[in-house]
Formats: C-alpha cells, structure tokens, sequence
C-alpha cells in the first residue's frame, strides 16, 4: 500500500480568451497548473513525518523570528530562541501549519538583506527536504497541464466544470498507472478545497430532487471521482480518494504542499525561462533533483505533443465530457519533454 498526498500547483485562473489566446494575467499567474505531492510506501510514512516535522519547526522557528523583530525590534537570533523556548511568550504555535510558500520564500530565513544569501538558504533547505523523501523510498507526483494547450481546446474554455474539477481525471489516471506499476494499490488523499463543499447552487438544485452528481456543472472533486473510477475500472488498484483531509490536520498534505510550492516555481521556470527569470538559480538547482525524484508517470501534458493512439486504460483525460474522452491523446513520452528542451 501506498499514500499519494496531493494539493495544487501552478494557477488555476483561466487568463484565455475565446479562442484559446492568453490575455492580460495578475502577477501571481503561472502557465502551468495542475496537482502534485508524494508517493510514499504506507510503512515508511510515520517515520518521515518524524524527520518532516523537525525540517517543519525551522520554519516555525523562522517565522516567529520575523515576526518578532518586525514588532518588537532588533533581537539576536539566539536571545529569539531563548524567548521561544518559554510557552508565555511564544508567538507561533509549534501546531500551526508551515507553507512551502512561506518556507521557500527566502524572506525570513535569516536576518541579512543579502537577496543571494536567502537564495543559497532556499535552496539548501529545499535540497534537505527532497532528500527527505527520497531517505524514505517516497517519490514526486504530479499530474498537471500546460494551460496555453489546454485552452487551446474549443471543449476545454467551455468546460462545464471547473478547472479543479476537471483536472481530476489527470490525478486518477496517473495514479493507477502508478499503482499497476507497483502492483500495489494506492490511498489518494487530497488537501481541502471549497469547492469540495456544497454551494448555494448544489443546495438549490438538491431541493428541487436534481440528481447533483450527475450533473456536471454542480459536481464535487469526490463525485467526479468517483464517476471516473468506475467509468475506467480504476477500482482495482485505486482506493477510494479522500478530498476533506485540511492540511493542518495531516503532515503528509503539508508535505504535498511543500512539493507544490517547489513545483509551481521550476516548472513555470521550465516552460518560460525568460518570464521567469527570478526562477532561474531555483530552476536550474531544482530542476534536475526533482526529475531525478518523480515517479515513473508523472506529467505536464504539453500543447507541442504527438498525438497517437492509446489503449483505453491508458488515456489521459484532459477534461470535458465522458464520451470525448475515447479521442486519441498524446503519450506521457510525447508529453514530456527532457528538461533541456521544456520551455
């Protein structure tokens, strides 16, 4: 047995017109999007969230720091630490939750206003955290689209769910090619999104005795799921996915979140280098440790494939309506290209 943990990368903001071209995007806008975490094998799990959770109170750690100084003025980090150390002034709970985000930000790693500095602590502290999963036999997942191809698609900017929705088969697809590889199956467990809970819509359409999960428009990440796991006979090495895991409950979705964070940064470095720039060091350092670390299938489905045909079990459905899905799409060899020619 295995657990997949998994959250979301990249921007899930459309930023496309109606024929497919990009328009004027925010400053957080990537060109990739999709989800991603770890694979790691069931027995192995405890004991990396033992060695996550000390990685974790460097963050912790940190943070309070910034915050302190930021406060209560200039303090040396030592004399923090000894402030830290006593509960009745503790200003970060060792519970709460550490973004990759804010732990691959660089921005309160240490005291210095040296940018090359902070990058050299990014770095290092990502490096020690990939280290982490491969200490435990865990690997990078992540199944996602470039988002320039996938609006390309007439069906896919009128689509009628949403992007976190349809993005899901992606997930499902690659994680059972994952678990028929190892013979073995596989526990999803996705981080919380709000679209996973009802809305006024669903409630409405509930009243009026709609069958909501049949309806696409109205589905949840769950019901979508599940439609997909059976419509392809997944069931024989997926183990039914878990959507309503929120992250400061499981250090595995926090962990998820880490990869994330790091995979947002590299790819959208890897598909626009010049975009990008102020990803290059963590692009380049990265880059390669996190392909050496991925699993066997994981994926950004690019617009510059081949198409050819695939057998049934091993097509990916890069979204819209079941019966669409039969269409020959591209093979992961075609989807992928070598790091050195990606973007």
């Amino acid at each position: 047995m295995y657990f997949c943990f998994v959250d979301e990368f990249g921007d899930f903001s459309a930023s496309f017109d109606d024929k497919g071209k990009e328009q004027s995007s925010h400053e957080s806008w990537r060109p990739v999007c999709g989800y991603g975490g770890i694979i790691i094998p069931a027995g192995h799990y405890l004991k990396f969230c033992e060695h996550f959770s000390r990685l974790r109170m460097i963050g912790v750690k940190n943070i309070a720091f910034a915050k302190h100084i930021a406060t209560e003025g200039s303090i040396s980090f030592e004399e923090f630490n000894r402030i830290f150390s006593e509960d009745r002034f503790r200003l970060y709970s060792k519970a709460d939750e550490v973004g990759g985000t804010d732990f691959f930000s660089g921005s309160y790693l240490n005291s210095s206003r040296r940018s090359s500095r902070r990058r050299r602590s990014v770095l290092r502290r990502a490096s020690i955290f990939l280290s982490l999963i491969e200490q435990f036999d865990g690997e990078i997942f992540f199944a996602g689209v470039d988002k320039a191809g996938y609006f390309a698609r007439p069906r896919n900017r009128k689509r009628p769910r949403s992007l976190h929705v349809n993005l899901v088969p992606n997930v499902l697809q690659i994680a059972h090619q994952e678990a028929s590889a190892r013979r073995s199956q596989i526990k999803l467990i996705f981080d919380h999104h709000h679209e996973d809970d009802d809305n006024t819509n669903r409630v409405r359409a509930r009243s009026t005795g709609q069958q909501i999960h049949a309806i696409a428009a109205l589905q949840t990440r769950q019901e979508y799921s599940q439609e997909v796991i059976v419509r392809n006979r997944f069931y024989d090495y997926l183990k039914e996915p878990m959507f309503f895991v929120h992250s400061h409950w499981s250090l595995g979705i926090q962990a998820a979140d880490w990869v994330c964070s790091l995979l947002g940064k590299v790819k959208s470095f890897e598909k626009d280098p010049m975009r990008f720039s102020s990803y290059t060091k963590i692009g380049e350092k990265l880059g390669p440790r996190i392909e050496a670390l991925k699993s066997r299938h994981s994926m950004i489905a690019h617009s510059n494939a081949v198409i050819t045909r695939l057998p049934r079990q091993l097509q990916l459905d890069l979204g819209g309506a079941p019966e669409i899905n039969g269409q020959p799409l591209p093979t992961q060899g075609n989807l992928e290209a070598p790091l050195n020619d990606q973007r």
